[in-house]
């Protein structure tokens, strides 16, 4: 299956740049400076496989990039003081988890 996934400027800057939602059936799934990635988590969280397709409006051919979810739902995106953008693996936040009782029982 394909999915249409729209992106939104949210036009809140913070020290990385411009921030994003991103919303999928009108209904706000992430958000974020590279929110990509943790949409196609959230879309895998709730079932959906197959492609997703990123559009901001304005795309000659009604999206402006696709990426596969299963794939795409293990990446983030990382970005150094010495190189550009780049997906690397994800993991939760320890932290996070910690905060919201997720932690594995010993």
């Amino acid at each position: 299956m394909a999915y249409l996934l729209k992106i939104i400027p949210t036009g809140k800057f913070g020290p990385r740049g411009e921030k994003y939602d991103i919303e999928f059936c009108g209904e706000l799934i992430a958000s974020g400076h590279a929110p990509e990635c943790a949409a196609c988590r959230e879309l895998q969280k709730q079932g959906f496989t197959g492609m997703a397709y990123f559009t901001r409006g304005g795309a000659p051919y009604g999206w402006d990039f696709k990426m596969k979810i299963e794939r795409a739902a293990g990446l983030t995106v990382s970005e150094g003081l010495h190189n550009g953008p780049r997906f690397t693996k994800w993991a939760p936040n320890p932290f996070i988890a910690k905060s919201e009782g997720l932690e594995q029982a010993a």
